[in-house]
């Protein structure tokens, strides 16, 4: 990130009540973690983890689903992708065309797939591909429901 970054739309993450105080007490509540949406990048924070994302990397965007071993936090497949959500449901999965570097608790972070799961995923799917409706397939060709 930049020293002053440039101003733009903020998503929060979308909370399961029952994580929620959970979240808050490890420093992923709903102050200090999202994402922002500028002209030229998607920055992401939640906690230990930070990103920031070109928005000439993504190779593909679409609606997804979190695996069933992510629903709630931060976590990593340990092969570049990292999901980052406050709830079980969708997510908008960001398949990066060369890896970004962010980090997680102070270590260096390469991401070759972000998935995260916000407050209006199929609004930030928009804002991201510059298309009036969302997608409505998984990769598999399921359907997806936006709302989780």
């Amino acid at each position: 990130m930049s020293a002053s970054p440039e101003p733009g739309e903020r998503l929060g993450l979308r909370y399961w009540p029952g994580s929620r105080w959970l979240l808050t007490l490890l420093g992923m509540g709903p102050r200090r973690a999202g994402v922002v949406l500028t002209g030229s990048e998607l920055r992401v924070r939640a906690w230990p983890f930070r990103l920031v994302v070109p928005l000439t990397a993504p190779a593909a965007v679409r609606l997804d689903r979190a695996p069933w071993w992510a629903l709630v936090g931060v976590h990593t497949s340990t092969r570049g992708r990292w999901i980052v959500t406050g709830a079980p449901g969708s997510v908008v999965r960001l398949d990066l065309a060369e890896p970004c570097e962010g980090t997680f608790a102070g270590i260096r972070i390469r991401v070759t797939r972000l998935d995260v799961g916000t407050v209006d995923d199929a609004g930030l799917l928009r804002r991201l591909t510059g298309s009036a409706a969302p997608s409505a397939n998984r990769m598999d060709g399921g359907p997806v429901d936006p709302l989780g």
